[in-house]
């Protein structure tokens, strides 16, 4: 099998004791024996950032270690490099700030956490490793909120509190609003351009969502769309939430519920690996990634058939 290698941050990559050279958002990639064992090693350049190691072996696609997200797929792998840890292990407060009744404060001991506490309650929250980030009292309905916010891998993503420690709403964003309510953005990274548009009020101490608009991009045309493009905005479509009728044929307008029963909870869309043409050939496949634990993925490939510009079948590899 081919097992592709990457990581969140530039490191140097040893295997088996041979060291590979860097390792970051390119990938590095070997041919591998599915029953064989082989030492794996991330050594971050970030001196101040600990190494991660592991050992492949055919109990680690089972159940990966969190130090990494794996996507398997059978005849290849993709390891990704993701939970690193700072060498430092004395406490740091990295923020702190109090709403009304809630103390809130952002430190680092190896691992990041958001600590909450009033009178009554601690609440302890798990951040990934980032370096952007923003804690801020905001004001909504004549309520303080707490506001934390911060960016990773090019993702932003907001958290709100109340001063009772819960968390009222978890979501990424492009941007977003307060006055009396709360609107959000999200722009999404698709062919079609889809932004999402949400309003919130906060109503008996809970962020209520009020109304939401998905909007494709004014000059997006499906027909316009080159034929091996068709079904990857297709599953974009279908995974953004957004209407995907217009993307198929007379005999399945009918069967649109039916489809996503078939196609599952899918989280990402991809292009297949080089891996997947030499195995099944030269066709027009795409690649639907599925959650089965924390840090193990599953990717199923899926083809089309397409006629008069329109799906009318759709086959699970």
């Amino acid at each position: 099998m081919r097992i592709h290698f990457s990581s969140k941050k530039e490191c140097y990559l040893r295997l088996g004791g041979v060291l590979m050279g860097s390792c970051g958002k390119v990938e590095k990639f070997i041919e591998i024996e599915q029953d064989c064992e082989l030492l794996v090693e991330f050594l971050p350049a970030d001196g101040n950032i600990l190494p991660l190691s592991f050992v492949i072996n055919r109990q680690f696609f089972e159940s990966p270690p969190d130090c990494c997200n794996v996507f398997y797929y059978g005849i290849g792998a993709d390891i990704v490099a993701c939970n690193f840890q700072s060498r430092t292990t004395n406490l740091q407060v990295l923020k702190q700030l109090r709403v009304g009744n809630l103390l809130a404060t952002f430190v680092q001991q190896q691992n990041m956490q958001l600590l909450l506490e009033n009178n009554q309650k601690f609440e302890s929250i798990s951040v990934p490793f980032i370096e952007q980030y923003a804690l801020e009292q905001i004001t909504l309905n004549t309520t303080s909120l707490l506001l934390f916010r911060y960016e990773k891998d090019g993702q932003k993503k907001l958290l709100f509190f109340n001063q009772s420690c819960q968390l009222l709403l978890e979501s990424f964003y492009t941007d977003y609003t307060i006055t009396d309510r709360l609107q959000l953005s999200l722009q999404y990274n698709d062919l079609a351009h889809h932004t999402l548009q949400q309003t919130y009020l906060l109503e008996e101490n809970k962020l209520l969502l009020k109304e939401q608009t998905l909007h494709q991009q004014e000059n997006f045309s499906i027909s316009a769309l080159h034929i091996k493009l068709l079904p990857f905005a297709f599953f974009q479509s279908i995974l953004i939430g957004g209407n995907f009728s217009a993307y198929l044929s007379p005999n399945l307008q009918d069967k649109q519920e039916l489809l996503k029963e078939y196609l599952g909870n899918f989280i990402e869309v991809q292009i297949p690996k080089d891996i997947f043409y030499h195995h099944h050939g030269e066709i027009n496949a795409v690649a639907l990634v599925y959650p089965k634990s924390k840090s193990l993925f599953e990717i199923k490939f899926f083809v089309t058939q397409i006629e008069d510009g329109k799906i009318c079948n759709i086959q699970a590899l």
